[in-house]
């Protein structure tokens, strides 16, 4: 029977894509949540920090009640320290209400 595999230029030729080969696998590695206290301190920082630095809110009001509904709340969960979880909870506070009060809604 003739061996149609393709030689390569020198003559060597190609491995057959159809052989049986013995299967490699990889452990896999743990797989570790994404967030945690100290990454929850961060986005929590710089949610303050930027709107500290904003005169206005630039989104859609709904888009701001996101903010409020979720994803403050989710970061907020991952601390442990109620104190600090209540210090958070003042400084967004603070910084929405400034924003609020200074955006035109649209009706």
């Amino acid at each position: 029977m003739a061996d149609f595999r393709q030689k390569e230029i020198g003559g060597a030729q190609q491995d057959d894509l159809f052989a049986e080969r013995p299967v490699q696998t990889k452990p896999k590695p743990e797989r570790k949540h994404g967030m945690d206290e100290d990454a929850a301190r961060y986005y929590l920082g710089n949610y303050v920090r930027d709107f500290s630095e904003l005169k206005t809110w630039p989104w859609e009001k709904h888009l701001v009640e996101k903010l409020h509904t979720y994803s403050f709340p989710m970061l907020l969960r991952f601390i442990t320290d109620p104190r600090e979880v209540d210090d958070w909870k003042a400084k967004l506070k603070c910084e929405c209400d400034r924003l609020d009060a200074a955006t035109q809604w649209a009706a």
